[in-house]
């Protein structure tokens, strides 16, 4: 049909933008798709410790030769890939700008460091965490890299200690009986909610 044809191209579209960029890498394993990755976190309670675990299906990993500005090295490092059919990209300057309620919350950039921290869990090589937004691929300087606090990322073993104490304290908060759960103020937050017919919102 017309409209599957016009799907057809679109994807072809795409995969031709994202085979361009992975022209970049000397990819040095075959890339992983689709796969479930969990950790375990434990987090203090008023009733003791409690056991948490986290994790996602990671849309793509695959181990490149990476050449890193900041310390002019090249050497494997996994990549961790999202990729988003919509959205913008977005600068956090600190952890608490992925967790603080705000219609500009990095969503996106919470969810792929949260794979990126899993990663560096499980294994010992550097993880560079990347969002690919294919509306924008087409642009030949478009780049995958997440930008936090003004500068790339290429190594998130510098940070996932940082945004594990930010996780661990958004739990320790979700778990808190002292803590009662409140509606967002943020109205687009409801638009595509399944509940939204229970809250009256």
């Amino acid at each position: 049909t017309g409209s599957t044809l016009v799907v057809r191209k679109v994807l072809i579209t795409y995969l031709k933008q994202l085979l361009e960029h992975d022209k970049q890498y000397l990819i040095i394993h075959e890339p992983i798709l689709e796969s479930k990755h969990y950790a375990q976190l434990e987090v203090p309670t008023p009733k003791g410790s409690l056991y948490v675990k986290v994790g996602g299906i990671i849309d793509r990993m695959d181990t490149i030769m990476l050449y890193n500005p900041q310390t002019g090295n090249t050497i494997p490092t996994l990549r961790v890939v999202d990729y988003k059919t919509g959205g913008k990209p977005k600068e956090p300057n600190n952890m608490d700008n992925l967790c603080m309620p705000s219609k500009d919350r990095p969503d996106n950039i919470f969810q792929i460091f949260l794979y990126a921290m899993i990663m560096c869990k499980e294994q010992k090589q550097p993880v560079m965490p990347a969002l690919f937004y294919l509306q924008k691929s087409n642009n030949p300087k478009y780049s995958p890299l997440i930008t936090y606090n003004k500068s790339e990322i290429y190594n998130f073993g510098e940070l996932v200690c940082e945004y594990e104490k930010m996780l661990i304290g958004v739990l320790k908060d979700l778990f808190d009986p002292a803590k009662p759960f409140t509606q967002t103020d943020i109205a687009e937050k409801c638009q595509y909610c399944d509940y939204r017919c229970l809250c009256n919102k």
